[in-house]
């Protein structure tokens, strides 16, 4: 059990993938293998890779968001759970901005995996609530993961990010 400043919160269902996404901004048309600007991403399942071409910005949960029947609206890992992001081509990266309104909690595998002739893809998490890295979980990132406890659900955010030379985020408001 973990305690915040609001109370305790349950650690998230074993298997539990991120749930009711939605690709917010891309640098290319396509940025995902769901699609590009609009594409839902939900009833993700451990194990299955996103692949990531160019940078993209996912937004779990909030207003806009799919609705989602396998996995809750939020960036959260269970302790079984494996998230993995792909590139599709190299210098990519995504930012998964928690708009759920609660912490971001990590209990499993978040990786950055890198297929043959390829790189990984940088991974930043932003979630305004915070982010729990539980006892079981695990991060993989050989280009790089920036955990940013800021709201980074802003249009100013999500262009400097897709339009920002390297991987990092450029402007924060």
């Amino acid at each position: 059990l973990l305690f915040t400043a609001t109370g305790a919160i349950a650690a998230p269902t074993p298997n539990q993938m991120p749930g009711a996404g939605v690709v917010t901004n891309c640098s290319v048309a396509l940025c995902t293998n769901f699609g590009g600007v609009g594409s839902p991403i939900t009833g993700l399942v451990s194990g299955v890779p996103i692949g990531i071409d160019g940078k993209a910005v996912i937004q779990w949960g909030g207003a806009g968001s799919p609705v989602d029947l396998t996995n809750p609206a939020g960036f959260n890992i269970g302790s079984s759970g494996h998230l993995i992001f792909s590139a599709i081509s190299p210098n990519s990266a995504v930012l998964n901005i928690d708009a759920s309104g609660s912490a971001s909690q990590i209990f499993g595998l978040l990786e950055s995996s890198v297929p043959p002739g390829s790189s990984a893809p940088a991974i930043f998490v932003a979630n305004a609530n915070g982010i729990v890295l539980g006892a079981g979980g695990r991060i993989v990132a050989p280009t790089g993961v920036g955990l940013i406890g800021a709201n980074l659900n802003n249009a100013t955010a999500k262009n400097d990010f897709i339009g920002n030379n390297s991987t990092g985020v450029s402007h924060i408001d």
